[in-house]
């Protein structure tokens, strides 16, 4: 029996074509003026060019003739670029497909070669990423088409199937759950074509929206080296891919065990993996030209969430936070300027560090005052405490224009004053006027609250001796939570009478 394909605009009923071998077996006769055959299952003639519509059992058959190959084809590759379309499109026989064929004589794939199953239908999206009918198909007759040694238009096919099924939640977790499955994706990132490399890392991406995904990434047994090595390529000057490749990175990196992971390999690693290294790269904007390498700083931000690496940042004998306070105001990129005010914040925390960081060496504090100022003018008096960098500013002197990061400024000066030492050194440089004119210039009431809270610490009394650093001092559990509900209520209410008074 000659092969033909049908496409099904209804599918709920479209495991009751799979009759003995996958014989598409129609009741009555679809009478054509050229030709007819018989089906070998049930002795019914049948056209062989379809040229009407039939129903069997509440499924519409609606063929397509191939524009490649002139031959009847089924619905996976009658459309490509529909979710039906999984793995062929130029071909009118399909690999697992609804094609259907005499049962008598094997069918190979015109594309891959393979010979394929006789009843396998296959429609991912319809059946909840199951596969319709008894039998499902074993993991390694996919995997074939997500290797390295596949034909490079399966792969294309293939692997851009499966990165349409990671925008979805319910097929990241179906690739997710399957070892195989993201072993196959990962070693695709090394493949030799281009298309192929580039869906392969942009499905890592969404699927690293998922800690665990990430873990597994982290300790792959196959791929032990893999993320040491995309951070590698990333800090070599010619890396074609060192953007989607910080993406992915940025992604992998945003749990706190992962980043550690990545972290010490980085602290364990020579001189060309270093975080010093990937500072120097960071603030270079001409390091590659095939590539911005804004994320750059996202991946920075996050490792700098482990204690070892906000260290390697503040040593005190080399010149690498320094380096990072040039960017606080980068107008060209939104995610470099983020990045890079997350890993100062980061860097805050840890309170050995302060005086130094607030001292000549790095003298951070204007860097922190001055995206927050406007062009407000102050009388003498007040213009000769403020820093150097922060007096007489331009007329047209405008402020951080994106709300999380006026907030991430606040905090992370705020981080400064808990010392006794930091407090006074900030309110030593008249902070607390550029506070005020930016707390009546701020139209974000999500940011009072941090606002209100550096503003307290400035003009509020000192506690009493002994009482050196505000984070060591225990406050009881109810306090805590009486003070994070009122915070929620202050965020959530925009008339609250602190933002009225402005």
């Amino acid at each position: 029996m000659l092969d033909a394909c049908a496409r099904f605009q209804e599918v709920q009923a479209a495991s009751a074509l799979h009759v003995r071998g996958s014989k598409l077996c129609c009741p009555t006769s679809m009478r054509d003026s050229r030709k007819f055959r018989k089906c070998s299952t049930y002795e019914v003639l049948y056209s062989m060019s379809f040229d009407t519509c039939a129903r069997f059992q509440g499924v519409q058959l609606v063929p397509y003739m191939c524009g490649v190959s002139g031959r009847i084809i089924c619905h996976l590759c009658a459309i490509p670029g529909t979710p039906a379309s999984a793995l062929h499109v130029r071909c009118s026989r399909l690999c697992r497909s609804s094609s259907v064929h005499d049962s008598r004589k094997p069918s190979k794939c015109s594309i891959c070669g393979l010979l394929y199953p006789e009843c396998w239908y296959i429609d991912f999206d319809r059946c909840n990423l199951g596969w319709r009918g008894e039998m499902e198909p074993p993991e390694e007759e996919i995997l074939q088409f997500l290797t390295p040694s596949a034909k490079p238009e399966v792969k294309v096919m293939a692997v851009n199937y499966f990165l349409g099924l990671t925008g979805k939640e319910d097929g990241r977790k179906f690739i997710g759950n399957n070892n195989g499955y993201i072993e196959a994706i990962l070693s695709l990132t090394d493949d030799t074509v281009n298309e192929v490399v580039r869906a392969a890392y942009k499905s890592l991406i969404n699927l690293a929206v998922d800690e665990v995904f990430c873990w597994k990434v982290m300790n792959s047994k196959s791929h032990p080296s893999k993320v040491k090595d995309w951070l590698e390529s990333v800090l070599k000057p010619d890396c074609e891919h060192a953007d989607i490749k910080c993406s992915l990175l940025s992604n992998m990196t945003r749990a706190e065990r992962c980043a550690d992971k990545l972290a010490q390999i980085l602290l364990e690693s020579n001189d060309d993996v270093s975080i010093s290294k990937l500072v120097l790269v960071l603030c270079n904007l001409t390091y590659n030209e095939k590539a911005d390498l804004h994320y750059l700083a996202s991946v920075l931000a996050n490792l700098s969430q482990v204690h070892s690496v906000r260290q390697k940042l503040m040593d005190k004998d080399q010149f690498i936070i320094q380096r990072l306070l040039a960017f606080v105001e980068f107008k060209q990129s939104e995610t470099r300027r983020a990045g890079i005010l997350r890993t100062l914040r980061n860097c805050c925390f840890e309170t050995a560090y302060h005086e130094w960081l607030l001292g000549d060496q790095v003298d951070i504090l204007p860097r922190l005052l001055l995206p927050l100022a406007g062009p407000e003018e102050f009388d003498e008096d007040d213009m000769e405490k403020l820093p150097d960098d922060l007096q007489y500013l331009p007329t047209d002197k405008t402020r951080e224009p994106l709300p999380n990061l006026r907030k991430m400024l606040v905090e992370t000066i705020l981080q400064l004053c808990a010392t006794r030492k930091g407090r006074a050194f900030v309110k030593e440089k008249n902070a607390y006027v550029i506070m005020r004119e930016y707390h009546k210039w701020e139209t974000v009431d999500a940011n009072d609250n941090a606002i209100l809270n550096l503003v307290d610490v400035l003009i509020g009394d000192e506690p009493p001796e002994g009482i050196e650093n505000l984070k060591e001092v225990d406050v009881p559990q109810e306090y805590i939570e009486k003070f994070n509900k009122l915070d929620e209520q202050n965020e959530n209410d925009p008339e609250d009478e602190s933002t009225n008074n402005k």
